[in-house]
């Protein structure tokens, strides 16, 4: 199935009440997403070249230390067992901060497919995940809160600045941190003082687009930062999933036709329609040149 914009009810239409995984694939990057779905309802986002950091996320949260992260990493290196996951069982984390963060990951992969401008859809049938799992959720009520998120996302963004984005906007941090601070403000704070782009920051903390679009949006109206220009940065993955098909990957690991999609037919003689209509519309251009050129000449001679 071949569709235009995602906003649409066509993406969630192959999936009514099926289990398995919604597959999109972003026609611009040839990039593959997967949300995978129970009876109808959302679960869990995949998307290529991104991986969250749920260290990086919990411990910026303050949920746990680095020491706790060194320690977890070490006992779950063999089993390859989630490390947030292991966190809960210690009790070093509750299960409800482990399973929000979850759920920011899924809107935020979903915000992202939404937003793509033409993708192929098809449905896996069947099959499952245990990464990065969130409460299953109501594909319309999903979407539902896309919209929402997306629009609050980019009302907060004005109050940071009213030119750029997170992709190439950053801070200058003047004030000091103050005993009052969540941990994540502190962590944010500390770690756009060290430079990048609003979405990088985003990117070291584990953080999505919209939360680091929040914090920035705090500390800019307590005047404890300032938005600037900065460099948009190379990187062979996304730092966040909202870059996921809008942002060009500066060493894109190689592709084969099935990470891609090769074209099918339909999309072969619709490109060879499009050069023959060009070829004829430049033609056409030529013409009306030279018979412009032409009438210019006699009327001057």
């Amino acid at each position: 199935m071949r569709i235009g914009r995602t906003s649409g009810q066509a993406l969630w239409d192959v999936a009514r009440g099926r289990t398995g995984a919604i597959v999109v694939t972003d026609r611009r990057s040839g990039h593959r997403a997967r949300v995978f779905t129970v009876d109808g309802c959302a679960y869990a986002v995949e998307l290529d070249h991104y991986a969250p950091s749920i260290t990086d996320r919990i411990v910026a949260q303050g949920e746990v230390n680095e020491d706790d992260i060194r320690a977890l990493a070490l006992s779950t290196a063999d089993s390859g067992r989630p490390i947030g996951r292991v966190a809960v069982e210690r009790g070093l984390i509750a299960i409800d901060a482990l399973a929000a963060i979850h759920q920011e990951l899924l809107v935020a992969g979903v915000g992202a497919l939404s937003s793509l401008r033409s993708v192929r859809v098809e449905f896996e049938e069947g099959v499952t995940t245990g990464a990065h799992c969130a409460l299953p959720v109501d594909l319309d009520e999903l979407r539902a809160l896309v919209q929402v998120r997306r629009e609050r996302t980019e009302a907060t963004w004005r109050t940071v600045t009213l030119q750029g984005s997170p992709v190439d906007t950053g801070l200058v941090v003047s004030g000091r941190h103050v005993s009052g601070d969540a941990p994540e403000v502190a962590a944010f704070l500390t770690e756009a003082g060290r430079g990048g782009s609003v979405d990088a920051v985003a990117g070291r903390l584990g953080l999505t687009r919209a939360e680091a679009v929040h914090l920035a949006a705090l500390v800019v109206l307590q005047r404890r930062a300032e938005a600037v220009s900065v460099p948009v940065e190379q990187s062979d993955h996304y730092v966040v999933p909202e870059q996921f098909g809008s942002v060009d990957l500066g060493s894109p690991r190689a592709t084969t036709t099935a990470d891609t999609g090769a074209p099918d037919s339909t999309d072969v003689a619709e490109l060879h329609r499009l050069i023959a209509d060009l070829e004829s519309r430049l033609e056409q251009a030529r013409a009306d040149l030279a018979r412009a050129v032409m009438a210019g000449v006699g009327g001057s001679s």
